[in-house]
């Protein structure tokens, strides 16, 4: 019975965790969107915004493709690297199967596409997530104030 509490507790961990990163990850999303529109600066801004840039259509790997290609447009030295790993951190807490270690260490543990189980401390993992968060947003929140500048002065 004990088993069964400790797992209810270490999956609530892992879920609360979770809703936190999908919450961080909806703010680089809209950055992500908010250069992305600005740069190519569509006569209708609602319908892209909702319609065309939505996760439905355009999933995040593509839009960091596009952010990458915008970069490279402008001659911008691409910072942006870590945002697939903040997607990689979110999906093992979305997916991961948690559990507790010999050392009392609650754990994630992820299928790699080699087939190989990787085995990640819960802590560590959140604490990595959110040191990229904080280094891909403020990257993010630089880089579209350079875009509404250079947009500015094209007008």
């Amino acid at each position: 019975m004990k088993d069964i509490e400790l797992m209810k507790d270490i999956e609530l961990m892992k879920d609360i965790e979770l809703m936190k990163d999908i919450e961080l990850m909806k703010d680089i999303e809209l950055n992500i969107d908010n250069i992305i529109l600005y740069y190519i600066n569509p006569k209708e801004l609602g319908f892209t915004r909702n319609i065309i840039l939505h996760h439905s259509k355009i999933p995040m790997g593509a839009k960091i493709k596009i952010l990458n290609t915008i970069c490279h447009n402008i001659g911008e030295q691409n910072h942006f690297e870590d945002l697939h790993k903040l997607i990689t951190i979110r999906n093992v807490f979305a997916h991961g199967k948690p559990f507790e270690d010999e050392n009392m260490i609650f754990k994630l543990a992820e299928l790699k596409s080699d087939g190989k189980i990787k085995k990640s401390e819960l802590d560590k993992l959140a604490e990595d997530f959110l040191k990229l968060f904080n280094e891909q947003n403020q990257k993010l929140i630089q880089f579209h104030g350079k875009i509404k500048n250079q947009y500015k002065k094209n007008q």
